[in-house]
């Protein structure tokens, strides 16, 4: 009995049908592996807060510092003033710290004042990096940051922290902020350092009661500032961007206030 041959047209009808169904299936899968990465990055985030949280439970309400702690190494003099505070979150490895061996950064890790918590190193950093950016996360400024630069607003005990829903204690980085403590400013509507952005137009943070949250940004200025790599991003940070809500919502999360005002 002779069989019957696909002809040319069907073969490539069931093939532009393959075609449809990929194109229709690539999108949802994508969105769907991102939801993974920020449901990761989150857990992470939320891990490294209530580990904060430990820090000053155990500590009598101190904070742990901010700034990553130089006390081990010998620092280059423009970082020699980060002994001066509280045992860091993790440790000083140089100005540009996702350059540094692999070791060297889980080194950083393994001795800053939160390991003890939590000892896994996947945790300090979001997924969807590099396997070479061991640390993507952050502390800010306003938790036990730099006190002669902004005094009279860096919290250095928990009953200084108003409203700790609200605050942020972590946030996703980028590796280059070599001090692993973020900033932005109090008194002028302008960024510091970079805000990265991740996940769909938006950053995760980690808060002072323990709990994490992703931010959506909606200004175009904070969305194409967050598209920006670590060094372009450095180059304009110092712009003003007034009326910009996503700025003020994180001056807000930071400092607890602002050191201006606004229409």
């Amino acid at each position: 009995m002779r069989r019957r041959a696909f002809t040319l047209i069907e073969v490539l009808v069931v093939v532009a049908i393959i075609a449809l169904l990929v194109a229709i299936l690539l999108p949802s899968l994508s969105r769907a592996r991102e939801i993974s990465r920020r449901t990761v990055c989150l857990h992470n985030l939320k891990t490294l807060a209530q580990c904060w949280v430990l820090y000053h439970t155990e500590n009598r309400g101190a904070l742990v510092g901010g700034p990553a702690d130089s006390a081990e190494v010998t620092p280059p003099a423009s970082a020699t003033f980060l002994s001066k505070y509280a045992p860091g979150w993790v440790k000083f490895i140089g100005t540009t710290p996702a350059q540094q061996p692999l070791e060297t950064q889980y080194w950083s890790l393994r001795k800053g004042a939160l390991f003890k918590y939590i000892r896994m190193t996947d945790v300090y950093h979001c997924p969807a990096v590099k396997k070479t950016e061991v640390r993507t996360y952050s502390t800010n400024q306003g938790m036990n940051g730099y006190n002669d630069m902004f005094a009279g607003y860096v919290c250095t005990r928990i009953d200084q922290v108003k409203r700790p829903g609200s605050r942020i204690s972590f946030l996703d980085d980028f590796p280059e902020d070599w001090d692993a403590c973020w900033m932005v400013t109090y008194n002028a509507p302008k960024f510091w350092n970079p805000i990265p952005m991740r996940h769909d137009k938006g950053t995760t943070f980690g808060f002072v009661d323990g709990h994490s949250e992703w931010w959506r940004w909606t200004d175009k200025r904070t969305i194409e500032f967050g598209s920006m790599s670590w060094a372009q991003a450095e180059a304009s940070t110092k712009v003003a961007q007034p009326d910009n809500r996503d700025l003020r919502r994180l001056q807000f999360a930071v400092w607890g206030e602002l050191g201006y005002t606004y229409p």
